[in-house]
């Protein structure tokens, strides 16, 4: 993600949801310091590996540990078949009334 990236996606929503992939952390895709100041600090950044709190103009902006750990405790990370994830998807991440809206490419 670059800066142009995220500042088109801040013109679009005063509040956007970042979230980079950040495993491993030497190839993130946008630190969440640069994502907090190229929006003004509107950004809510959240990673899939932990990252300290974002100064930004005398504030302490959190950086929210995403999905990442989630999954590997429930398991969806394990090798499993491409039904397999599917379903555990369906089971831990969607609220029944809104699985026919998962992605389809999975």
């Amino acid at each position: 993600m670059t800066e142009e990236v995220i500042k088109t996606m801040c013109s679009h929503c005063n509040k956007p949801i970042v979230q980079p992939l950040s495993n491993p952390t030497s190839h993130i895709e946008a630190l969440p310091e640069d994502v907090i100041h190229w929006t003004n600090g509107n950004a809510i950044v959240a990673t899939g590996t932990p990252f300290e709190a974002v100064d930004y103009q005398g504030v302490s902006l959190s950086i929210a540990l995403a999905v990442g750990w989630q999954a590997i405790e429930e398991g969806v990370t394990l090798p499993v078949t491409k039904e397999e994830l599917k379903n555990k998807i369906d089971e831990n991440y969607w609220s029944p009334e809104y699985r026919d809206y998962r992605r389809k490419s999975l």
